[in-house]
Formats: C-alpha cells, sequence, structure tokens
C-alpha cells in the first residue's frame, strides 16, 4: 500500500470514529453503531490499540439499546485484544445482570475485585457493583445483595456519593424483606452521605440539600428525589401517616408536581381521618 493509499484509510477509519462519536453524544446510538462497524470494519483487525477504542464506544451504543448480549460480546473482544481485563469483567458483570443473569453477574464482579490491587477500584466498578445487586434482588435473593452492599460500604473510602447509592439499595433490599426499621436508617445514611458531598451539613432539610445540589447536577438530582421518596415511603410503611404526609408534601414543593406523590399523600389523608 503506498502512502497516499495508507494515509487515506486512516483518515477514513478516524472520520468514521469521530461520526459515531458525534452521533453518540447527539442522542443516536442506532447512527453510532453503524458508523463504528465501519470504522471497526476500515481499520482491520491489526490496529488493536484503535479498535479498543471504538469497541468501547460500541458497547456503549449497544447498552444504550439495551442490547446487553452484544455489549458483553464487545467486552469479550475488547479484552481479547488487550484491554483492561478487570474493567472488562466488571462490564461484562453489568451486562449479565442487565439479561437477568444474577449468578454470572456476581461472579464476574468478584472475580473483577479479586483482580484490583493497590486499594482503588477500576472504572466499571460501581456500575457493576450496584447492577449485581439488582439482579440478586429481583431473583429474591435478598441475602446475596445485602452481601455485596455490606462488603463495598466496609471497603470504606471516600467516595460518598457512592456509599449513598449503595445505602439506597440497601434500603430497597431491607423494604423488600419488610425491615422497614432498617430501611429507614439506610436511607438517612444515603441522604446524609449525598449532601454532605455538597457541603450540606448532616441533618440537612430537603429544601437545603435541594438548593445544595441543584438539578444541574442530574445523576446527583435523581438520586436526592429517590432518596425523599423512599424515606416518605417508609414512614407509610411503618404506619406513621403524618410523618409520610409530611415528607410527600415536601417532596412536591421541592421537586413540583408529581402524580403518584399526589396519589399517595390523598391516600395518607384516608388513613388520618
Amino acid at each position: 500500500m503506498n502512502s497516499r493509499v495508507a494515509g487515506s484509510a486512516i483518515s477514513r477509519k478516524k472520520q468514521l470514529r469521530e461520526e459515531g462519536i458525534e452521533k453518540l453524544q447527539a442522542g443516536d446510538p442506532s447512527g453510532a453503531l453503524t458508523s463504528f462497524e465501519e470504522a471497526l470494519a476500515a481499520a482491520g483487525a491489526d490496529d488493536k490499540k484503535f479498535n479498543i477504542d471504538v469497541l468501547s464506544y460500541r458497547a456503549e451504543a449497544e447498552m444504550l439499546l439495551d442490547d446487553f448480549e452484544a455489549a458483553d460480546h464487545s467486552w469479550d473482544l475488547i479484552m481479547e485484544q488487550g484491554g483492561n481485563a478487570i474493567s472488562g469483567r466488571y462490564m461484562k458483570s453489568f451486562c449479565q445482570s442487565r439479561l437477568g443473569n444474577k449468578d454470572q453477574a456476581v461472579a464476574l464482579y468478584r472475580e473483577a475485585l479479586g483482580m484490583e490491587t493497590g486499594g482503588k477500584k477500576s472504572p466499571g466498578y460501581e456500575e457493576a457493583l450496584i447492577e449485581a445487586g439488582a439482579a440478586c434482588m429481583e431473583a429474591a435473593d435478598y441475602d446475596g445483595a445485602k452481601a455485596l452492599y455490606e462488603e463495598a460500604l466496609k471497603d470504606g473510602g471516600d467516595n460518598k456519593r457512592f456509599e449513598s447509592r449503595v445505602y439506597s439499595q440497601m434500603g430497597l433490599c431491607q423494604m423488600a424483606e419488610e425491615d422497614y426499621e432498617g430501611a429507614a436508617d439506610s436511607f438517612a445514611q444515603g441522604y446524609d452521605r449525598l449532601i454532605t458531598s455538597y457541603n450540606a451539613g448532616t441533618g440537612a432539610s430537603l429544601e437545603q440539600a435541594a438548593q445544595a445540589i441543584t438539578q444541574e447536577n442530574a445523576a446527583d438530582w435523581q438520586l436526592l428525589k429517590e432518596l425523599a421518596f423512599h424515606q416518605a415511603a417508609v414512614c407509610e410503611y411503618e404506619q406513621d401517616y403524618e410523618g409520610a404526609k409530611s415528607r410527600f408534601e415536601t417532596y412536591l414543593q421541592v421537586f413540583g408536581d408529581d402524580e403518584a406523590v399526589q396519589h399517595e399523600i390523598d391516600f395518607l389523608k384516608t388513613r388520618m381521618r
């Protein structure tokens, strides 16, 4: 291949990669997938570094399309070509969780965790842990889910936002077991860790927490909403109807109209007569 042809091939594969990324960022994972496939074809089998990069984007597009079998295969290819073996296992665990394969998900998560060194976790750890626990809960394996969550919290670290997510999941697991007291404590722990990560003091009201986090921080804003809802719901399950009603009313004041929450308030009013 002469230098002009070689340069054209390199330019073409890079152009296709950039097109795929642009489509992915524009919310077109299907179109992105086509561009990534063409980029891989243009690159050939020998350009492993380029292929690992594009396959990672391809896996992201496949996951956005809920094609977790395809994404799982992409992560296999990434590892075969020398990609991060730990992160690859975490992401395969995520895919297996979404496919409902709880045992495979947990096994892959634990295999990856056992490969970690130096005290830090590789990319994909948090997503794999949360989803593996969720897969256990979906299969009614509450002990398995709690074991994963407890181990993650015992590991420590200073990632309060991640701990908040874990406590939220732990609380849902406890609610499923009708351990409402334990669930209330977990949701409170999750709430405190989230708000203190934004320098809102422990015990800050929901209004104060919302002012600190703001909607610009979309993922944490959503987590705050979930924790606020769960805290109200667990009051209801504990038959603290006044407390539940007050929390739901505050929820509406902070987050705006919500038909499901208004329905809960209307129901609670009937129980307080």
